[in-house]
Formats: C-alpha cells, structure tokens, sequence
C-alpha cells in the first residue's frame, strides 16, 4: 500500500507504510503501528502487517483496525486530551468498535431530528 494523507480536525497526518528495516522504532517497541503526533504522521508495520504466519480470518480488517487505532491517538491529540491519546486501552476499544460507531451516527434520521415546538 502507498503513503497518503488524511485531515484530523483540519491538521494532515501522513499515514505511512514502513517495514522494521525503514523505521527502527517498530523494533524497540514490537509495534504494528505507531503514531508520531508531533510530526503528523501515522506510521503502519509493513514487517507485522504482512500475511506470514498470521492467522485471522478477516486479515485486511486487522490491518485497518491497526489504522483506526493510531487515527484515534491522532483525534484525542487534536482534542488536547492527553489522558486518552495515551490511553492504549481507551483507544483499542475505539479502534475495534469504530465500524459499529459509524454506523450510529451514519443513520440519516439523526441528522433529520429538528427541535420540538
């Protein structure tokens, strides 16, 4: 997969493909993403996240959840909150159930509801 970008509350976070070799950090930390949010960059273990011995049914699912996980750190950064960008436990509940959130709010009748009178 290629670099690209996206915008989190307006500040762009380059997400990034690196194997172990091209970003020592995924060493030291046995990482399969990290998030670099004074640099704006979102980075994916290209090393982990390559379909080896691993096995889960929905693998390419695995792998945006990975995604999800470092954009949630990006949204608490962007928030100021930093108690939940650093908050791994918080964010990894974010990450799994961002697809069931969505669906929540992609509902139209929300953005329908109009004040009572």
């Amino acid at each position: 997969m290629e670099d690209f970008k996206i915008y989190v509350f307006g500040r762009e976070y380059e997400v990034c493909f690196r194997s172990e070799e091209e970003y020592a950090k995924f060493v030291k930390s046995e990482a399969n993403g990290l998030a670099e949010l004074y640099d704006g960059k979102l980075y994916l273990n290209k090393t982990a996240l390559s379909e080896t011995d691993m096995t889960y049914a929905n693998f390419d699912g695995f792998v945006r959840k990975v995604l999800m996980h470092e954009i949630w750190h990006a949204i608490f950064f962007e928030l100021g909150i930093r108690e939940y960008y650093q908050d791994e436990r918080l964010v990894d509940i974010l990450a799994h159930k961002t697809p069931q959130i969505l669906e929540v709010f992609n509902d139209k009748r929300i953005m329908e509801v109009k004040s009572v009178k």
